[in-house]
This record gives C-alpha cells, sequence and structure tokens, in this order.
C-alpha cells in the first residue's frame, strides 16, 4: 500500500520534460522524475510476508489449533449432508415404489428433518470456529503492525514493505530483508507471552 502511495506522489509530482529523440523526427513526451524532499534519504526496509506467516509461531499456533479441529468437524458435517441425502433418495424410491408404509416414511421423514437441524447446528458451529479464527488473525495482525512500528521507531525506518507472492513490490535487494530479524523478535515476545498466560 505505501509502495502505490508513494508511486501516486511519484507520478502526479513529475514534470514532463518534452524533447527530441536523437535521431528521429519525431517529437517524444520525455517524463523526469522528482522525488518529493521529503522522500530524499527515506530509509526503506520490507519483510518477506509469506515467510512470516510460515515463522511466525503465533500463525502456526493459530493454524494448528484451528485447522484439526475445523477439519474434522466438516467432515463430520459433510458426511452427515451425504448421508441425509442418501437417506432422502431412499425414502422417495420407497415412497414411489410402494413399499414403505404411510406410518414408516412419516418416521423416517421425521428422522430426516431431525438430521437436517443437526446439519444446520453444524454449519453454524462451523461458521463459529471461521469466525474465532479470524478475530484470532486479527489481533496477531494488530500485534506485528504494533511490533512494526516501534520496530521502525528504534532503527529510524521510514517504510517497511511486504514481499511476498501477492505483493505488489517487484523487487528488492537481500540487504533491506529483515524478515529474520522480525520473525526471530516476534516469536520470542509471543512466546514470553504465552508463557505468562499459563
Amino acid at each position: 500500500m505505501i509502495a502505490v502511495i508513494v508511486l501516486f506522489v511519484l507520478h502526479f509530482s513529475s514534470k514532463p520534460n518534452e524533447g527530441a529523440v536523437a535521431g528521429t523526427k519525431d517529437s517524444v513526451k520525455q517524463l523526469t522524475f522528482e522525488i518529493p524532499k521529503n522522500l530524499h534519504g527515506a530509509r526503506v526496509l520490507y519483510i518477506n510476508v509469506d515467510s512470516l506467516d510460515t515463522q511466525y509461531e503465533a500463525f502456526t499456533d493459530l493454524s494448528k489449533e484451528t485447522s484439526s479441529s475445523y477439519k474434522y468437524k466438516l467432515t463430520q458435517y459433510q458426511n452427515k449432508g451425504v448421508e441425509l441425502q442418501q437417506r432422502y433418495a431412499a425414502l422417495q424410491e420407497k415412497v414411489q415404489m410402494g413399499t414403505i408404509s404411510a406410518d414408516e416414511a412419516a418416521k423416517e421423514e421425521a428422522a430426516i428433518n431431525k438430521g437436517m437441524d443437526d446439519l444446520k447446528r453444524m454449519e453454524t458451529e462451523l461458521q463459529l470456529m471461521e469466525t474465532n479464527a479470524m478475530k484470532k488473525n486479527q489481533i496477531i495482525t494488530e500485534e506485528i503492525s504494533k511490533y512494526f512500528k516501534s520496530y521502525a521507531q528504534q532503527k529510524g525506518i521510514d517504510f517497511i514493505l511486504g514481499y511476498g507472492g501477492s505483493s505488489t513490490v517487484l523487487y528488492a535487494t537481500d540487504s533491506l530483508d529483515v524478515t529474520m530479524e522480525i520473525v526471530t523478535a516476534l516469536n520470542a515476545e509471543y512466546r514470553a507471552n504465552k508463557a505468562a498466560k499459563k
């Protein structure tokens, strides 16, 4: 996001400079960019967001905590849905063929409806699990942002960019990568907070 802002500022603060291109008859507009005075000497570092996601223990703990129980509940939910579909199809077939009494059909329909209620309850539980995981993820993200702010102030950094698979930073030199330094510090802080809660 910050990179986009910088590019925006650079684009709109640029001064067009028209000049003839050597060896051609045509005149082509050439743009020159002047870095805004408040950005001269700006200190920029980046962090590999993909590495942060996989190496920061708060994220990995959250993933372990939610992943297995969510997958288990999701499998139960899917199996229950398939079971109810099969029971309903079998009931429909028996009714059409006349191989089930009206009383038995009513009992089976009531059982299927109770199963549907259970299925809706399971769906609500899954949604609640997703919501809780998103809330925990948001808390972790806010903690990281607070750490970045503190880190930047301590180190005199103006920008910390995110770099990785889905980032908009197209190039970053390795000497500006502070990923491991930040992951190590975040993990130490996370472990200390985790131990204090026990």
